[in-house]
């Protein structure tokens, strides 16, 4: 497992940890055997959808 530090306020190494791990995640997901993977993953979200609101805090 790597340790990146990131900064999002920043954007220090944001995308270069997502690429990291995505990468990380696609290659064990590739020397898994076919049968061990599930074939479909369902998300159901419930809620309503939130309004974004105009704020100037943090701009």
């Amino acid at each position: 497992m790597n340790f990146l530090e990131t900064s999002a306020k920043e954007a220090i190494n944001v995308e270069t940890a997502f690429l990291t791990m995505s990468s990380e995640i696609k290659n064990k997901m590739a020397s898994q055997p076919t049968a061990e993977r599930k074939s479909t993953v369902h998300v159901h979200m419930k809620g309503q959808p939130i309004q974004q609101q105009n704020s100037s805090c943090c701009s």
